[in-house]
Protein backbone atom coordinates (compact mmCIF):
# COMPACT_ATOMS: atom_id res chain seq x y z
CA UNK A 1 0.00 0.00 0.00
CA UNK A 2 1.47 3.32 -1.09
CA UNK A 3 1.50 6.06 1.53
CA UNK A 4 -0.29 9.19 0.43
CA UNK A 5 1.47 12.56 0.93
CA UNK A 6 0.02 14.83 3.57
CA UNK A 7 -2.00 17.73 2.15
CA UNK A 8 -0.39 21.21 2.35
CA UNK A 9 -3.17 22.47 4.64
CA UNK A 10 -2.17 19.91 7.27
CA UNK A 11 1.50 20.92 7.00
CA UNK A 12 0.45 24.54 7.39
CA UNK A 13 -1.29 23.65 10.66
CA UNK A 14 1.76 21.75 11.93
CA UNK A 15 4.29 24.40 10.92
CA UNK A 16 2.25 27.14 12.55
CA UNK A 17 3.50 25.88 15.94
CA UNK A 18 7.19 26.23 14.99
CA UNK A 19 9.30 29.29 15.81
CA UNK A 20 10.26 31.34 12.78
CA UNK A 21 13.91 30.24 12.75
CA UNK A 22 12.89 26.55 12.60
CA UNK A 23 10.87 27.18 9.46
CA UNK A 24 14.09 27.62 7.50
CA UNK A 25 14.82 23.90 7.76
CA UNK A 26 11.84 22.59 5.70
CA UNK A 27 12.81 24.96 2.89
CA UNK A 28 15.65 22.57 2.02
CA UNK A 29 13.59 19.35 2.01
CA UNK A 30 10.94 19.63 -0.70
CA UNK A 31 9.08 22.17 -2.79
CA UNK A 32 5.83 21.45 -0.96
CA UNK A 33 7.28 22.08 2.49
CA UNK A 34 9.21 25.09 1.22
CA UNK A 35 6.02 26.67 -0.11
CA UNK A 36 4.22 26.02 3.18
CA UNK A 37 7.10 27.53 5.17
CA UNK A 38 7.13 30.59 2.90
CA UNK A 39 3.41 31.05 3.41
CA UNK A 40 3.79 31.08 7.19
CA UNK A 41 6.85 33.34 7.03
CA UNK A 42 5.01 35.86 4.94
CA UNK A 43 1.97 35.85 7.23
CA UNK A 44 4.10 36.57 10.31
CA UNK A 45 6.06 39.51 8.99
CA UNK A 46 4.34 42.19 6.88
CA UNK A 47 7.75 43.25 5.63
CA UNK A 48 8.68 39.71 4.65
CA UNK A 49 10.78 40.78 1.65
CA UNK A 50 13.08 42.57 4.10
CA UNK A 51 13.14 39.51 6.37
CA UNK A 52 14.19 37.16 3.58
CA UNK A 53 16.96 39.46 2.39
CA UNK A 54 18.33 41.00 5.58
CA UNK A 55 17.43 38.90 8.64
CA UNK A 56 16.53 35.27 7.96
CA UNK A 57 17.63 33.88 11.31
CA UNK A 58 18.57 30.19 11.20
CA UNK A 59 18.20 27.87 14.21
CA UNK A 60 21.21 27.48 16.54
CA UNK A 61 20.30 24.57 18.79
CA UNK A 62 23.89 23.29 18.83
CA UNK A 63 27.32 24.10 17.42
CA UNK A 64 27.17 21.34 14.81
CA UNK A 65 23.96 22.72 13.32
CA UNK A 66 25.32 26.28 13.36
CA UNK A 67 28.48 25.11 11.61
CA UNK A 68 26.46 23.34 8.91
CA UNK A 69 24.38 26.46 8.25
CA UNK A 70 27.52 28.59 8.11
CA UNK A 71 29.38 26.31 5.69
CA UNK A 72 26.55 25.22 3.41
CA UNK A 73 23.90 27.94 3.49
CA UNK A 74 25.01 31.40 4.56
CA UNK A 75 27.37 33.38 6.72
CA UNK A 76 26.02 34.49 10.12
CA UNK A 77 23.84 37.54 10.74
CA UNK A 78 23.31 39.60 13.89
CA UNK A 79 20.06 37.82 14.82
CA UNK A 80 21.93 34.52 15.20
CA UNK A 81 24.72 36.07 17.26
CA UNK A 82 22.16 37.82 19.45
CA UNK A 83 20.26 34.56 20.00
CA UNK A 84 23.49 32.86 21.08
CA UNK A 85 24.23 35.68 23.54
CA UNK A 86 20.71 35.43 25.00
CA UNK A 87 21.20 31.66 25.43
CA UNK A 88 24.62 32.16 27.08
CA UNK A 89 26.09 29.92 24.38
CA UNK A 90 29.82 30.65 24.30
CA UNK A 91 30.67 27.86 21.85
CA UNK A 92 28.23 29.13 19.24
CA UNK A 93 29.45 32.71 19.68
CA UNK A 94 33.02 31.49 19.11
CA UNK A 95 31.81 29.89 15.87
CA UNK A 96 29.63 32.74 14.61
CA UNK A 97 31.97 35.51 15.74
CA UNK A 98 31.88 38.03 18.57
CA UNK A 99 31.76 40.74 15.92
CA UNK A 100 31.36 40.88 12.15
CA UNK A 101 35.05 41.21 11.27
CA UNK A 102 35.24 37.55 10.15
CA UNK A 103 32.48 38.07 7.56
CA UNK A 104 33.25 38.52 3.89
CA UNK A 105 32.97 42.10 2.57
CA UNK A 106 30.11 41.02 0.33
CA UNK A 107 28.11 39.57 3.22
CA UNK A 108 28.68 42.65 5.40
CA UNK A 109 27.33 44.80 2.59
CA UNK A 110 24.26 42.58 2.21
CA UNK A 111 23.45 42.59 5.92
CA UNK A 112 21.57 45.66 7.08
CA UNK A 113 22.73 45.33 10.70
CA UNK A 114 26.25 44.23 11.54
CA UNK A 115 27.41 43.69 15.12
CA UNK A 116 30.17 44.60 17.53
CA UNK A 117 31.33 42.92 20.71
CA UNK A 118 29.67 45.50 22.92
CA UNK A 119 26.32 44.55 21.37
CA UNK A 120 26.92 40.96 22.50
CA UNK A 121 27.78 42.29 25.96
CA UNK A 122 24.56 44.30 26.10
CA UNK A 123 22.35 41.27 25.36
CA UNK A 124 24.20 39.15 27.91
CA UNK A 125 23.89 41.83 30.59
CA UNK A 126 20.16 42.20 30.12
CA UNK A 127 19.59 38.45 30.55
CA UNK A 128 22.19 38.02 33.29
CA UNK A 129 24.23 35.51 31.27
CA UNK A 130 27.44 35.57 33.28
CA UNK A 131 29.43 33.12 31.13
CA UNK A 132 29.07 35.44 28.13
CA UNK A 133 29.73 38.53 30.26
CA UNK A 134 32.92 37.01 31.68
CA UNK A 135 34.02 36.02 28.18
CA UNK A 136 33.55 39.63 27.05
CA UNK A 137 35.71 40.83 29.96
CA UNK A 138 38.40 38.28 29.10
CA UNK A 139 38.42 39.63 25.56
CA UNK A 140 39.03 43.10 27.06
CA UNK A 141 35.96 44.57 25.40
CA UNK A 142 35.72 47.27 28.04
CA UNK A 143 39.35 47.45 29.11
CA UNK A 144 40.41 50.79 30.51
CA UNK A 145 36.83 51.80 31.29
CA UNK A 146 35.17 51.39 34.66
CA UNK A 147 32.18 49.07 34.80
CA UNK A 148 29.69 51.81 35.61
CA UNK A 149 30.96 54.08 32.82
CA UNK A 150 30.77 51.23 30.34
CA UNK A 151 27.23 50.34 31.35
CA UNK A 152 26.07 53.93 31.09
CA UNK A 153 27.62 54.12 27.64
CA UNK A 154 25.78 50.97 26.58
CA UNK A 155 22.54 52.42 28.01
CA UNK A 156 21.89 49.08 29.68
CA UNK A 157 20.05 50.30 32.78
CA UNK A 158 16.67 50.98 31.14
CA UNK A 159 16.66 47.48 29.65
CA UNK A 160 17.70 45.95 32.96
CA UNK A 161 14.83 47.82 34.56
CA UNK A 162 12.38 46.34 32.06
CA UNK A 163 13.65 42.85 32.89
CA UNK A 164 13.42 43.55 36.63
CA UNK A 165 16.67 41.65 37.13
CA UNK A 166 17.85 42.99 40.50
CA UNK A 167 20.18 40.03 41.01
CA UNK A 168 22.01 41.04 37.85
CA UNK A 169 22.27 44.65 38.96
CA UNK A 170 23.67 43.64 42.34
CA UNK A 171 26.20 41.35 40.63
CA UNK A 172 27.33 44.10 38.27
CA UNK A 173 27.96 46.44 41.15
CA UNK A 174 29.60 43.83 43.37
CA UNK A 175 26.91 44.27 46.04
CA UNK A 176 27.60 48.00 46.24
CA UNK A 177 24.96 50.72 46.56
CA UNK A 178 22.03 50.30 44.17
CA UNK A 179 21.14 53.98 44.21
CA UNK A 180 22.44 54.85 40.76
CA UNK A 181 21.11 51.86 38.79
CA UNK A 182 17.83 51.88 40.72
CA UNK A 183 17.32 55.51 39.72
CA UNK A 184 17.81 54.49 36.08
CA UNK A 185 15.18 51.79 36.51
CA UNK A 186 12.65 54.18 37.94
CA UNK A 187 13.04 56.64 35.07
CA UNK A 188 11.60 54.31 32.43
CA UNK A 189 7.90 54.38 31.53
CA UNK A 190 6.20 51.64 33.51
CA UNK A 191 3.62 49.39 31.88
CA UNK A 192 2.56 47.90 35.22
CA UNK A 193 -0.07 49.14 37.61
CA UNK A 194 0.87 50.57 40.99
CA UNK A 195 -0.28 47.39 42.73
CA UNK A 196 1.86 45.26 40.40
CA UNK A 197 4.87 47.47 41.09
CA UNK A 198 4.25 47.32 44.84
CA UNK A 199 4.09 43.50 44.77
CA UNK A 200 7.31 43.40 42.72
CA UNK A 201 9.07 45.61 45.28
CA UNK A 202 7.88 43.40 48.13
CA UNK A 203 8.96 40.25 46.35
CA UNK A 204 12.45 41.64 45.65
CA UNK A 205 12.74 43.14 49.16
CA UNK A 206 13.24 46.70 47.90
CA UNK A 207 12.99 49.34 50.61
CA UNK A 208 9.65 51.14 50.60
CA UNK A 209 11.27 54.57 50.40
CA UNK A 210 11.80 53.92 46.70
CA UNK A 211 8.03 53.78 46.23
CA UNK A 212 7.86 57.56 46.62
CA UNK A 213 9.94 57.95 43.47
CA UNK A 214 8.19 55.22 41.53
CA UNK A 215 4.59 56.37 41.38
CA UNK A 216 5.29 59.09 38.85
CA UNK A 217 6.37 56.35 36.44
CA UNK A 218 3.74 53.71 37.25
CA UNK A 219 0.34 54.01 35.59
CA UNK A 220 -2.80 54.44 37.65
CA UNK A 221 -5.06 51.56 38.61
Amino acid sequence: MTAQPLPPDLWTEVFSFLPTSDLCVPCFTSKTLRDVAHKIFNSRDPNYHHWWRQKKQLPIYNVEMSHWWKVNIREPVWERARAAALQDDISTLDLLGWDDTQLSPRHRNLCELNWRREMILMEALVKGNKRTINACHQKEDISGVSTVECLLWLNVWPRLGEEGNLEMIRWLHNEQSLEEPMEWMLQRKWNKSQDEVRRWFQREDITTEWLMHLWEHARDM
